[in-house]
């Protein structure tokens, strides 16, 4: 999966630092060895995005964009490391039912098992 993203990668790269939301900053380690980082820029475009997949239970995934970004959170596991609320358990129950619902959610679902299942192999096939 890592492979075929490569290009994908350094576009997203491309049209976040076009948008402000990170920058690169050249850097050296140990004086010799130049490297890129990518750093916050100003712009913050997770803060929408986390505020309306917050609100987006109480009104049950009604916009449909919501749901799609509430399933793929679920499906690459980025639901564990948001705050849920109380009903916590409720809530990733809904998410499941969300990528199973939706094909591109299963497909990436499916690719990141995958994914986990060779990194956890060490990829040598056994």
């Amino acid at each position: 999966m890592r492979t075929a993203a490569r290009g994908v990668d350094e576009a997203c790269r491309q049209r976040l630092e076009q948008r402000g939301a990170v920058r690169r900053e050249s850097r050296r380690a140990l004086g010799l060895f130049r490297y890129e980082r990518l750093a916050a820029g100003p712009v913050d475009l997770a803060g929408p995005a986390r505020a309306r997949f917050k609100s987006a239970p109480a009104t049950g995934f009604a916009d449909p964009r919501d749901r799609a970004l509430a399933a793929l959170v679920s499906a690459t596991h980025l639901d564990r490391k948001l705050e849920l609320g109380r009903d916590r358990r409720a809530v990733r129950r809904d998410l499941k039912a969300l990528v199973r619902d939706d094909w591109i959610a299963r497909a990436v679902a499916s690719a990141v098992l995958q994914d986990e299942a060779a990194a956890g192999s060490g990829g040598g096939g056994g």
